[in-house]
């Protein structure tokens, strides 16, 4: 028996995946089931507290949630399963994607029913680092396309909104766009009023604004209200551990799962092409 764990943030218990424009383009959690059914493995999703479907949350009330949250939310699930006279008999494995990973180590973690963990493309480092490296991982480089000397304007800030990256770079993107009626580019970005945003103003605001606090853009992935990553929640009593990643991972990047596995001689499966999501 596999209990599935999504994604960061709003997530059904398909995993339903958004494109820029609000379509659902992929389900991965539900793919997943399908495919550990057809191999003769059964397993359990759910979806988060407040969340209802693909695109439906009671935004106000998840916003509020917290990494110990998710993690109560998942330990009602395994109670779920256990209450199930066929299902609570089988050995007991956690599937965690991403954020899920954190979770479900934090589930596994003092629950000897636990017998396994596969953790895909896991946050193995603090989560609020994880998040303050997504700038200048995917942020900042995909802006730079659309640049000229180092600076976007208005025109190159709705031609990176067309572009073609995925959503988290379309996440940055926003952040340089105007947000009131008349304002062309993000006027908290553009310290010198010139109608244009370069990198050495907006480096720094971002920082700021991705500093760790509980109240900062970090949200939920800030020290103060985030599982410990699976690097630091790691004890000589967890589970064994399977680990797939993507080596075209531009998330978080595939170095720390291979350092985590080195070191704790945790089988790690690298794929070659594949990126976040794995698929």
């Amino acid at each position: 028996m596999l209990v599935l764990f999504g994604g960061s943030d709003v997530a059904d218990m398909d995993g339903a995946v958004a494109g820029v424009d609000g379509a659902v383009v992929s389900r991965p959690m539900k793919q997943i089931a399908q495919r550990l059914a057809c191999a003769g493995f059964a397993s359990l999703r759910f979806n988060k507290c407040y969340v209802t479907g693909p695109t439906s949350v009671d935004r106000e009330k998840f916003d509020a949630l917290s990494g110990p949250d998710f993690a109560a939310d998942g330990r009602s699930a395994l109670a779920y399963d256990r209450q199930q006279p066929t299902l609570g008999k089988l050995p007991l494995g956690l599937v965690g994607w991403s954020e899920g990973t954190t979770v479900a180590l934090a589930v596994a973690t003092g629950d000897p029913s636990v017998r396994a963990l596969l953790l895909m493309a896991p946050v193995v480092d603090a989560p609020a680092r994880v998040a303050q490296l997504q700038y200048g991982r995917i942020g900042k480089p995909y802006l730079t396309r659309y640049a000229v000397d180092g600076a976007l304007d208005a025109d190159a800030i709705a031609r990176a909104d067309a572009g073609s990256g995925g959503v988290l770079a379309h996440i940055f993107v926003r952040m340089f766009r105007g947000f009131r009626p008349g304002e062309r580019v993000n006027p908290l970005l553009d310290s010198n009023k010139d109608g244009r945003i370069s990198f050495a103003e907006a480096d720094p605001v971002i920082a700021a604004w991705y500093a760790d606090g509980p109240d900062s853009g970090l949200g939920s992935s800030s020290t103060a209200r985030s599982l410990k990553g699976v690097a630091d929640g790691f004890t000589p009593q967890t589970p064994p551990i399977l680990i797939l990643q993507g080596l075209n991972d531009s998330m978080i990047g595939p170095e720390a799962a291979q350092a985590f596995a080195a070191l704790h001689k945790v089988r790690l499966l690298s794929y070659a092409g594949l990126g976040h999501s794995l698929g």
